[in-house]
């Protein structure tokens, strides 16, 4: 019995380490997996990349270089006014895609 649950431990730590890459919540999945390991495990490989999908919809504020929706003409943290013609992606966007493997 002590073999099973340590591991099932093992197995829902493995879980909430592909949760948190994904940009999920760890301890939510790790409960999740740690429950109902194949079947959490299956949906969870087929879960989108929510950070990816945020950075795809963000853009960096050159001012105080936090991430605000591409569509915002004014920053939220600085009140920086974004012009229409500005580029989207930045040397600091490229550097966050490349250490997301994106």
């Amino acid at each position: 019995m002590f073999l099973i649950v340590l591991v099932l431990l093992i197995l829902a730590g493995i879980g909430a380490a592909i949760a948190s890459g994904k940009g999920r919540n760890p301890w939510g999945w790790f409960a999740l997996c740690f429950l109902f390991f194949l079947p959490a495990f299956i949906v969870l490989l087929f879960l989108p990349n929510i950070k990816k999908q945020e950075l795809e919809n963000s853009k960096q504020c050159p001012e105080c270089a936090e991430r605000v929706l591409k569509e915002a003409m004014t920053c939220k943290h600085c009140s920086y006014k974004f012009s229409g013609n500005e580029k989207i992606a930045s040397s600091a966007d490229k550097s966050v895609n490349e250490s997301l493997g994106i």
